[in-house]
């Protein structure tokens, strides 16, 4: 079976749904495939199997564009190693040139001599600030929703009187599925609630659209 030309791949489903309905409402469907990337054992989707499939993904036949969506998370060396470094470490030897930082606008990467794939990096939420997919959807509700405002005051009250549970980290998940859980479909999955409730017309959202439009040669 042929490679597909251009590919995008994302560490898990909920990664996987948002992207395809971004794809939809930026009007970009057929231009690009979005796909997970999955363990050995066929049982987990996560960065870490992300990660290893970029050299493989970028060498295979037939492959023009590779684009990589991974959350940045944290940069505190005791919880895991900076997201861009370990890109680096990965893409470097095998002949691309990447920045000491990642820049702004995400990064495209032109393809080595030896004829790899052209390759995107965009970490989530914005290149520059730790974080995750539910951070970057949180940047595309329409500035000044009062039910946003409520859910932030919602989790600080839970956190000052200390009886929230979820971890610190997973904050941006508790505050998105608040928010939600509290318009016309409570509970509808994170790729539904992208095309139902959220806007592409934002600062953040523009910038991730001309990213993949500098990658798959879009104009």
């Amino acid at each position: 079976m042929a490679a597909e030309p251009n590919l995008l791949i994302v560490e898990g489903k909920d990664d996987l749904h948002v992207m395809r309905a971004l794809c939809d409402k930026l009007g970009m469907k057929g231009i690009y495939e979005v796909s997970t990337r999955k363990s050995e054992d066929e049982k987990t989707e996560n960065v870490d199997t992300l990660l290893k499939a970029i050299s493989v993904d970028a060498k295979e036949s037939g492959r023009i564009a590779l684009g990589v969506v991974v959350d940045k998370d944290t940069d505190d060396p005791n919880i895991n190693k900076n997201r861009w470094e370990q890109i680096r470490g990965i893409l470097t030897p095998m002949g691309y040139t990447l920045m000491d930082t990642p820049p702004t606008d995400g990064a495209v990467l032109a393809s080595p001599e030896l004829g790899f794939a052209k390759i995107g990096i965009w970490l989530m939420p914005d290149n520059q600030n730790p974080g995750m997919l539910e951070d970057f959807m949180r940047q595309l509700i329409v500035p000044n929703d009062d039910c946003l405002s409520f859910a932030e005051e919602t989790l600080n009250e839970l956190e000052s009187r200390d009886i929230q549970r979820y971890k610190t980290v997973h904050r941006a998940k508790a505050l998105m599925h608040t928010w939600i859980a509290w318009q016309d479909q409570p509970g509808i999955p994170l790729g539904q609630s992208t095309t139902r409730y959220l806007t592409t017309d934002t600062e953040l959202c523009q910038k991730f659209a001309n990213w993949l439009k500098r990658l798959f040669n879009e104009s």
